[in-house]
């Protein structure tokens, strides 16, 4: 679910040496693997629920479909060589992320679609989409160097 999402990226977030810079665009990337990839809501569902107010209870209801309900989004992480490296993997479709990696002035105003920007602009080092956009790569250097 998203909260599990958030739940989990303040708990992953807890190993990097700098939590406060990665929660956030970790928390980003998990929320995603669950609403967009896993329940597939497009970025222009999501507008238009979020705009009409319906958005929790779709997110409830997609939950609780046949069609979504099996599907699980995970995450591993692993440290080495001075760095922490977060794998998210979710049972969408995939996408593509391109549109995405930088903050787009046309969608500034949106209520929504920031969250792989921030993650790439500020929480990681790297992010790497892999297999059509099912799989992201987060990587963070875990010493006192900040990204910049």
């Amino acid at each position: 679910t998203p909260e599990e999402a958030t739940d989990l990226g303040s708990f992953l977030a807890k190993a990097c040496h700098d939590p406060e810079r990665v929660v956030i665009g970790l928390s980003e990337l998990l929320i995603n693997a669950v609403e967009h990839g896993n329940l597939e809501i497009s970025y222009e569902e999501k507008s238009e629920l979020m705009r009409s107010g319906r958005w929790t209870e779709e997110i409830r209801r997609r939950l609780e479909t046949e069609r979504f309900a099996r599907r699980v989004a995970t995450a591993r992480f692993e440290r080495d060589r001075g760095r922490m490296r977060i794998v998210i993997r979710d049972e969408g479709p995939g996408f593509d992320p391109s549109p995405y990696l930088q903050i787009d002035p046309g969608r500034v105003f949106d209520s929504h679609g920031r969250g792989i920007a921030i993650a790439n602009l500020l929480s990681f080092d790297e992010i790497q989409y892999l297999d059509g956009g099912r799989e992201v790569v987060a990587t963070v250097s875990c010493s006192d160097r900040a990204k910049g």
